[in-house]
């Protein structure tokens, strides 16, 4: 057992020994990086079959923070691939390069942070490799990069767009513009009466914050709006700042129906006379003692073709005076899409 406690104690203190060797001598080599000032130029070199220049290391103490161009170039190309890495003082990886092209010079633009302290390192996969590197303010190379906003019906499938300004050099961007989904379309009314020349409802597009999109990104289309039932709105965005579609509908119910006449021809009987509407699927018709057709004197009932032109009523009271109204539906979405009422007619009974 002690036998085995000392071999376990040597193998830690050999990993110790091991581990505390790699962290110093990453340590040593940070001490030992030279220092580059804005604007200086440091001749280096690096040799892949030595230990001790197999890698150059280099530190910089940040003043002001921006973006910084650290360039390394060769009067000669590299002989393999060059990686360059940046660390910040905790040894963090903040930023990496390489120059895989066999190119005189390549450029690392890196934001640092005012009051740190950073570190690059470069290495030479193989060979003798001797450069200069430098540090300058990065200026950026900005261009115009720009995405139009995508509409949809699915929101899911909505995208905002943009127009921003990107470093072709670092990255760096800012947004200039923020161009938002179109989300939704407002008609003038979602319910129309039927008109043989068509329905054309006003139409009013909101982004996804609630901006009004100018008519000039849009077109507009109608379907279905020459009959009654359930009509469609589809807005193609085609100006400059959109792109996609979205859809919207509405509903058109038939006219108000047109009675004819009330008549009562036998006793205790009334027949209700209209005119035939081919754009309904139907009626309902109302009859009460009560002028103002008040519910607990009034009875109604359902007529189902379109075709029927009268109704006869029975059973009432003698010589007692009755009230009667229509208004026809058009079944929309399995639901019934009444008309107003009609005129009322009224007749004494036999």
């Amino acid at each position: 057992m002690k036998k085995l406690f000392s071999l376990i104690l040597t193998v830690l203190l050999t990993m110790s020994t091991l581990l505390s060797f790699s962290f110093n001598a990453f340590a040593n080599t940070q001490d030992k990086a030279d220092s580059i000032s804005l604007g200086q130029t440091l001749n280096e070199t690096v040799d892949s079959s030595s230990s001790k220049t197999k890698y150059s290391w280099l530190k910089f103490d940040c003043l002001s923070s921006n973006y910084y161009d650290f360039t390394v170039f060769s009067s000669a190309l590299p002989p393999s691939d060059v990686f360059l890495t940046v660390y910040d003082e905790a040894n963090n990886v903040i930023n990496s390069n390489v120059n895989s092209d066999n190119q005189y010079s390549f450029v690392s633009a890196t934001y640092f942070v005012s009051g740190k302290t950073y570190y690059f390192r470069v290495e030479c996969l193989k060979g003798n490799y001797s450069f200069s590197a430098s540090l300058n303010i990065h200026n950026h190379n900005y261009t115009n990069v720009f995405a139009k906003a995508v509409a949809d019906d699915d929101k899911e499938s909505r995208l905002n767009g943009y127009s921003k300004f990107v470093c072709t050099l670092c990255g760096d961007e800012y947004v200039s513009k923020n161009i938002y989904a179109p989300s939704t379309v407002k008609l003038s009314a979602s319910k129309f009466t039927f008109s043989p020349y068509g329905i054309y409802p006003s139409v009013a597009v909101y982004d996804s914050v609630g901006n009004l999109i100018s008519p000039s990104e849009y077109t507009v289309t109608y379907d279905d709006n020459f009959k009654t039932g359930k009509a469609w709105v589809y807005v193609d965005f085609v100006g400059s700042n959109y792109k996609g579609e979205l859809t919207s509908s509405f509903i058109i119910i038939p006219s108000k129906p047109t009675p004819t006449s009330l008549k009562s021809k036998k006793s205790k009987q009334i027949t209700y006379y209209w005119n035939k509407d081919i754009n309904a699927s139907g009626y309902e018709i109302q009859y009460s003692t009560s002028s103002s057709f008040s519910k607990s004197k009034t009875k109604s009932c359902i007529i189902s073709k379109n075709s029927t032109k009268s109704k006869t009523f029975s059973s009432l009271q003698k010589k007692k005076k009755y009230y009667v109204r229509m208004r026809s539906y058009k079944t929309i979405d399995g639901k019934r899409q009444f008309t107003s009422w009609s005129k009322k007619l009224s007749v004494k009974t036999k």
